[in-house]
């Protein structure tokens, strides 16, 4: 049997439930697929072997500027995540070069975890790293201008030299693999053209975990239009919210809100909006006219496949960087409104009109608004969907073959 050592990413829901739609498809080819770590429970969750790791990442993000975080890319990410020494680096590459030892993995799958990469390559195992295309970058910003983004670059790509003995020009260089992978389609998202395509790349369309729900709305109960779907997470990275009033973009507007495990429990005061909890992902938007998100990479791509609009309302610069890049250059949706820094303080701009707090939420309706009216938009995502359907009937292929790896 072939074994396969997964390692997503600690942190999030939308990194963990990639690989877990992949190993799902792995399995159904008679791999055995082990989780290095059990990230909110989902391996567990899916019947997965799991691994307890001695040594664990410190995630410290900064804290948000008045709700919003903001972060020039995956180097800044790294460094507040410790990868800032040689001792440190060598103690989580030990760790991962000892797990996979222990498993005698064929395959390690990598989700923006650059140990993973540095220990199998170490190991002499083959990497697949899983990706957004926005990880693989020409220089050190992925999300958000930022003059530290080179310096706290230069310091995680130093860490990483001192321990493993690989240097590299990019801190993107760090997360290549032998096979990379983009979830999505190059009609959504397209790697950096400078970069140089990173070996055996290939766009292989959603990969998204959707498990049963946890939650028994009677969606064919809820009368209205448009119909609404907010997925905003429990906040574990994420810190912007927005009230429940602000999805009801009409008189007779019906929504429903998702904050993940459990949350079909929680009472929402707010006629015509109904609490939802983990799972059910591709009924609800099914159901939907539109979704609100604050833009993950994963609610953006599971709302079009399925031919939903998208709104962004982000949190954070990742966030803001897939609603403007991913979402409105394409014509599949707007981002509601978006941060922009100025010096020690910042402001919420929605085009060139600057967005009061007490505007917020009219801002996210008027985004609502345009986008259900915009027939442009909905021809174009039913297109985008089409495109990313007919890749994802090609996963099962590209995964048997790495199967036989």
């Amino acid at each position: 049997m072939t074994t396969v050592l997964a390692f997503p990413w600690p942190a999030g829901a939308g990194h963990v439930g990639r690989c877990i739609a992949l190993a799902r498809v792995m399995r159904e080819m008679g791999a055995d697929v082990v989780f290095a770590r059990d990230v909110i429970s989902a391996a567990s969750r899916e019947k997965f072997r799991t691994l307890t790791l001695p040594a664990s990442w410190d995630i410290h993000s900064p804290p948000p500027h008045e709700g919003f975080l903001f972060s020039s890319g995956i180097g800044e990410v790294f460094f507040q995540s410790g990868l800032i020494s040689a001792p440190r680096v060598r103690e989580l590459v030990d760790t991962y070069r000892d797990a996979i030892r222990a498993t005698s993995p064929t395959l390690v799958i990598s989700h923006m975890d650059p140990c993973a990469v540095s220990a199998a390559r170490m190991e002499n195992v083959p990497v697949l790293q899983v990706a957004d295309a926005d990880f693989f970058r020409s220089n050190e910003v992925q999300w958000d201008d930022n003059l530290r983004a080179r310096e706290l670059s230069d310091v995680v790509k130093a860490a990483f030299k001192n321990a493993t003995g690989f240097s590299c020009e990019f801190v993107s260089d760090l997360l290549v693999g032998d096979i990379n992978w983009i979830a999505s389609i190059p009609e959504v998202e397209l790697v950096d053209p400078n970069y140089g395509p990173p070996p055996n790349l290939s766009y292989v369309g959603p990969l998204i975990w959707d498990p049963e729900p946890d939650w028994r709305v009677d969606l064919s109960a809820l009368a209205g239009r448009p119909r609404i779907y907010a997925s905003v997470g429990r906040g574990d990275l994420t810190r912007g919210d927005f009230s429940d009033e602000a999805l009801l973009c009409g008189e007779d507007a019906v929504a429903l809100r998702s904050r993940g495990i459990g949350e079909s429990r929680r009472s929402l005061k707010t006629p015509r909006v109904h609490a939802v909890g983990l799972g059910g992902l591709t009924r609800a938007l099914e159901w939907a006219d539109v979704s609100v998100s604050h833009g993950g990479h994963s609610s953006i791509i599971a709302s079009l496949r399925v031919g939903v609009p998208v709104v962004v309302v982000p949190s954070m610069s990742e966030n803001q960087h897939n609603g403007l890049d991913m979402v409105e250059r394409n014509g599949l949706g707007v981002c509601a409104v978006r941060a922009v820094s100025c010096g020690d303080s910042w402001v919420w701009m929605h085009g060139s009109d600057e967005v009061a707090p007490a505007e917020f939420d009219q801002a996210i309706r008027d985004a609502l608004s345009t986008v259900v009216a915009d027939d442009a938009i909905r021809i174009r995502v039913r297109c985008v969907a089409e495109k990313l359907k007919a890749a994802e009937r090609r996963l099962p292929q590209l995964v048997s073959e790495l199967v036989k790896l």
